[in-house]
């Protein structure tokens, strides 16, 4: 037994010291103990504190002990009480029975029995506790269990998994322990939160989370949905229940358009939240549906509340002078026609016109057949100078215009580059490669193909022009960037020699330290103990 508070309540003082002096309260496991003198002392004390055990006298001229135990009763109902009387009279003996005291004692107070009743008292208190522990952790048991049932419900009927129709969802419910008012309406709401691409950003993956956990937070704050499913890493699905036709729908638009205005504290974050319609349960998902191709089309709007029913769906149709750009790429006049695109492309999100992945996808098949006529032309084959990654999933990434322009830019140069040797090709796709090297050599599964993938370039391609302009082999290179970085780290660093194996690559310790000595003559050991004079 630990931990307990109690309070002694008595208008004589010398008793209230009787008491406090006269009990063990140290071994009895008491943490705190009040001392009060009338009725509006101990009730402050109560106030202000918890109590387990109230130790009160009965005759007491500012309210008495039956008064305050009343009261007690009223607000602290879990809180024990043992009277203490100098009289003997039955009357109060019984209203202390009906207030359902432990005990009654009569003064003068033999300590020893008293310590005895309250050690029994807190028996009592402590078993309480621990039945109240046992209830507690069944009843959110249950409640975790319901909240995983009706999680899982959520996500088989948006995958899927439960078919949709009003007779199978009757009785996929009854399975899942779950029920809806026939006449329910839902409202789904869908959250796109992205996040800063910026490589040197700090503290990323703390930051997403924070900013997830604020948005579930305004959301439930502002009591906007009863049910969050996860869809994904950066989307979250609210459903809004109501049980009628919603008739302050522009009222909850403006809190998720408050949670945004608040959301923009997080410079490195936004979010999107796309609001469908009010459906009946069999029609929710197709709604759902909607939203995600409403997302997957925005392609302009960051921070913004968009509802469903305003949106337009005519797609804009790029149109752009195709002989101009041909003619341009033909001659070699790549500043010139970066510049055009650039220009071209950074105008869509200044007009006022409904661009979308669609229109991405409309622009790139039509940019891409220029580029496979240029590579004709200079006797080059697409799949033998692209990576499959860029000729086939070359915008499973991208969902903005700066993105869908940075893209493009990037293939346009990657395509003079090949078409024009001779120009100056400042930070080319051989410079870009090394950096990647350089920056990923610790990842041992590194392979030709992930460095090929990172460029966009088919790998046999690659090579070809990697050895051409460096006369190394993308293996040989790669192993010479990992023995000058372990070079670095055996001069300059206390790392041991098997962690400097890992740090460039080589889970294979044997396998590092033969490569080393190949390179330079000499082990790791003997290496650093000749440029340094230690021994790690």
């Amino acid at each position: 037994m630990k931990d307990f508070n109690v309070l002694i309540v008595d208008d004589e003082i010398h008793a209230v010291r009787g008491i406090v002096a006269g009990i063990d309260w140290k071994g009895l496991g008491i943490s705190s103990l009040y001392t009060a003198h009338n009725k509006k002392q101990a009730q402050s004390v109560f106030m202000n504190h918890h109590i387990d055990l109230l130790l009160s006298d009965i005759d007491m001229p500012k309210g008495s002990g039956i008064e305050l135990l009343s009261w007690v009763r009223e607000n602290y109902s879990e809180t024990e009480a043992i009277f203490i009387s100098c009289h003997s009279d039955f009357t109060f003996a019984k209203e202390a029975i009906k207030l359902k005291t432990l005990n009654y004692f009569l003064k003068p107070i033999d300590y020893n029995e008293l310590e005895l009743e309250i050690k029994q008292a807190l028996n009592k208190i402590q078993s309480n506790r621990d039945m109240n522990q046992v209830e507690e952790s069944y009843l959110n048991l249950q409640k975790v269990h319901r909240s995983n049932q009706e999680t899982t419900f959520w996500k088989n009927l948006i995958d899927g998994v439960i078919p949709s129709s009003n007779e199978d969802l009757k009785e996929y419910l009854g399975s899942y322990d779950m029920s809806f008012d026939e006449h329910a309406l839902f409202l789904p709401v869908m959250a796109h939160i992205r996040f800063s691409s910026n490589d040197k950003y700090l503290n990323r993956a703390k930051d997403e989370k924070n900013f997830i956990r604020f948005i579930r937070r305004e959301v439930t704050k502002c009591e906007l949905a009863t049910t969050i499913i996860k869809l994904s890493p950066s989307h979250l699905l609210f459903i809004i229940q109501k049980t009628k036709m919603m008739k302050d729908e522009e009222h909850m638009t403006s809190l998720f358009d408050h949670i945004v205005s608040q959301s923009q504290k997080y410079p490195n974050h936004n979010v999107c939240f796309y609001v469908g319609r009010q459906s009946p349960l069999y029609k929710l998902v197709s709604v759902i549906n909607e939203l995600k191709d409403l997302d997957k089309n925005n392609v302009i709007y960051k921070n913004k509340t968009i509802k469903l029913d305003n949106y337009n769906e005519g797609d804009f149709i790029p149109q752009f002078p195709k002989s101009v750009w041909m003619e341009r790429m033909k001659t070699g006049s790549k500043e010139k026609l970066l510049a055009d695109i650039h220009e071209y492309i950074t105008s869509w999100e200044t007009q006022d016109l409904n661009v979308t992945w669609k229109s991405f996808h409309l622009f790139y098949q039509d940019f891409l057949q220029i580029i496979f006529y240029l590579l004709q032309k200079k006797g080059l084959e697409a799949n033998k100078v692209f990576s499959n990654n860029l000729l086939l999933n070359g915008l499973e990434n991208i969902d903005s215009v700066e993105e869908f322009k940075e893209h493009i830019l990037f293939i346009l140069k990657l395509t003079m580059e090949q078409t024009h040797p001779q120009l100056d090709n400042s930070n080319s796709v051989i410079d870009q490669v090394k950096k990647f090297m350089e920056e990923h050599m610790s990842n041992h599964k590194l392979t030709r193909d992930d460095i090929a993938n990172y460029v966009y370039l088919n790998p046999d391609y690659l090579t070809r022009i990697f050895k051409k302009k460096t006369g190394f082999s993308i293996s040989a290179y790669l192993q010479q960037v990992r023995m000058e970085k372990a070079k670095q780290l055996l001069i300059h660093t206390e790392l041991s020699i098997s962690t400097i194996s890992l740090e460039c690559g080589y889970t294979n310790f044997s396998y590092f330290s033969t490569l080393f000595k190949n390179s330079t003559s000499l082990n790791p050991k003997e290496f650093r103990k000749k440029c340094t004079g230690r021994v790690v």
